[in-house]
C-alpha cells in the first residue's frame, strides 16, 4: 500500500521548486524538510535555489514549530550551501509575523523570502524569477 503525500513537490519548468502543504502534520512536514535537503545538497554553490511553498491549503497555517525543530539541523550542518529565496503563500494574515520571525531561523543575509496571500501567486512567482 502507498502512502498519501502530505506535501506534494514539482521542479517546474523555469526551474523553481513548488511545495504545496496538503495538512500540517509532522509527516508532511518530514517529506517538505527531505526534499528541500535533496535540492541544497545538488545543486551547486553558486547556483540559486528558488523555493514555492504553498500552505493555503492549511485552516491553522504552516506547521512553523515543526519544520524549524526539522529543517534546524540541516542549515546547521551545511551552512555553505546556494543562495536561496522563498516565497510563501499562506490564507492567512494573522500569521505573516509569526512566518517573518520563523524564517529569520534559517535566512542569511544572501538569502531572501518573501510572504505572500492567497491570489498572489502570479506575483509570488514573478517575484521569484527576478530574484537571480
Amino acid at each position: 500500500m502507498v502512502a498519501e503525500q502530505k506535501c506534494l513537490y514539482q521542479q517546474r519548468e523555469d526551474g523553481i521548486h513548488q511545495f504545496t502543504f496538503l495538512d500540517a502534520s509532522r509527516e508532511a512536514v518530514r517529506e517538505f524538510v527531505t526534499q528541500l535537503e535533496t535540492i541544497y545538497t545538488n545543486t551547486p554553490l553558486d547556483k540559486h535555489v528558488h523555493l514555492y511553498l504553498d500552505t493555503s491549503a492549511l485552516k491553522a497555517g504552516p506547521p512553523l514549530r515543526q519544520i524549524a525543530r526539522q529543517i534546524t539541523p540541516f542549515f546547521q550542518e551545511f551552512p555553505e550551501r546556494p543562495e536561496g529565496s522563498l516565497a510563501i503563500i499562506t490564507a492567512r494574515g494573522s500569521v505573516f509575523t509569526m512566518l517573518g520571525n520563523f524564517l529569520n531561523l534559517f535566512s542569511r543575509s544572501k538569502d531572501r523570502f518573501k510572504l505572500f496571500r492567497e491570489g498572489q501567486e502570479d506575483e509570488a512567482i514573478r517575484w521569484l524569477l527576478a530574484v537571480r
